[in-house]
């Protein structure tokens, strides 16, 4: 089901892979807006989990949030079967 066109999100590979570098056991994926109201754009951040079940954000030791993603449309593979 689409909201407001959204369908989903490209999350560039080198978001993955930093956050699976972090050595947390799980990751998190938030949804969020670039700036609140109708004018704020769709987001996914990925933030990586400890084994104690919290998020690792702590900038001075390594841990980040991670929200390069981009929005489908306009960013999706016209031929994918999930269009």
């Amino acid at each position: 089901m689409q909201a407001n066109g959204l369908q989903g999100f490209l999350v560039p590979g080198s978001d993955l892979s930093q956050v699976t570098g972090e050595n947390g056991v799980d990751c998190r994926i938030y949804l969020g807006l670039t700036e609140e109201g109708a004018g704020g754009v769709a987001k996914v951040m990925l933030v990586a989990v400890g084994s104690d079940g919290k998020d690792l954000i702590d900038a001075e030791n390594g841990y980040y949030i991670y929200d390069n993603s981009s929005s489908i449309p306009p960013n999706g593979d016209p031929s994918s079967p999930l269009n």
